[in-house]
């Protein structure tokens, strides 16, 4: 059987071996696994919706407040970058 090259389960793999730093990747890896979970590993990325992002994005709300106010030193920096790299993740699984 061939391995699916647009399948979640797929995509997550090559995103997060693309990730050198080991504390970045392990927070992607954790969204991305509940992500696999609520879609499903053999989801084509292509067909994702807001609704399944939401889903789980949800339980980042609290934790991007506290990036977002300021209260974690480079907070809006790094929400700017976590969303630039999951859109281009996104953007990218269309390739």
């Amino acid at each position: 059987m061939t391995q699916n090259l647009h399948y979640l389960s797929h995509r997550v793999e090559r995103f997060l071996e693309s990730v050198q730093a080991v504390t970045t990747r392990t927070g992607y890896a954790e969204t991305l696994a509940r992500l696999t979970v609520v879609a499903g590993p053999q989801y084509p990325v292509a067909a994702l919706t807001p609704e399944q992002y939401a889903a789980v994005m949800d339980r980042w709300t609290a934790a991007a407040r506290c990036l977002v106010d300021g209260s974690v030193p480079g907070g809006t920096r790094t929400t700017g970058r976590v969303l630039r790299r999951h859109h281009a993740a996104r953007v990218g699984a269309h390739g």
